[in-house]
Formats: C-alpha cells, sequence, structure tokens
C-alpha cells in the first residue's frame, strides 16, 4: 500500500488512521472529530472536507503526484505517532489527570 485513505465521517479515535501512520503511510482523510486528534493538515496529511467527495479526489491526485510528499508525509506521520500516541507517553498523560484531582 502506498497511501492510506481514511473517509470516515466520525471517529471517536481513529486507531486505523494511527495504525497506518505508525507505518510511515502517507494519508488522506476526513476533516472530522477523532482524526482532527491524530493527523495535521499538510504535515502528516492531507484532510479533505468531510463528505465532500471532490475534495476528497483533488487530494488523493496531489498525493499520487508527489513522490516527496508522500515520503514527507510518511516520515512525518511515523514521527508525529511514535512521539504523541506511544504506550509511555498516553500512561503519563492519564497518571497526570489522575493527580491533578488529588
Amino acid at each position: 500500500m502506498d497511501i492510506f485513505i481514511f473517509p470516515s465521517h466520525a471517529e471517536a479515535f481513529g486507531l486505523a488512521l494511527a495504525e497506518a501512520m505508525a507505518m510511515e503511510l502517507p494519508t488522506v482523510c476526513s476533516d472530522s472529530d477523532g482524526v482532527l486528534d491524530i493527523a495535521v493538515d499538510g504535515e502528516t496529511s492531507f484532510l479533505f472536507e468531510n463528505k465532500n467527495a471532490g475534495d476528497l479526489t483533488k487530494k488523493m491526485e496531489l498525493l499520487i503526484s508527489s513522490k516527496e510528499k508522500r515520503i514527507s508525509f510518511g516520515k512525518n506521520g511515523r514521527e508525529r505517532i511514535v512521539n504523541n500516541f506511544n504506550l509511555e507517553t498516553q500512561t503519563d498523560k492519564v497518571i497526570e489527570i489522575y493527580d491533578s484531582y488529588k
């Protein structure tokens, strides 16, 4: 797979998106809740307007036509997942939340 397309209309958390980014896949995804916490438009992904097939097509074509963007998005996406969504980081964040209620 060269590009991961994530056209979900709504997500609590886009786990499949995070997994694809962890595998250095460039992504095109909707600008919906649950995606915006993971993907960064123009850095890790191209975001398209939710439920807009024309915008999705345009963003896919942009990524297909630019090998440099695919490589850049892939590397940036993996870095974002490793730095922000790894088990240790997430555990530390949960502990901080619990500690703030002491």
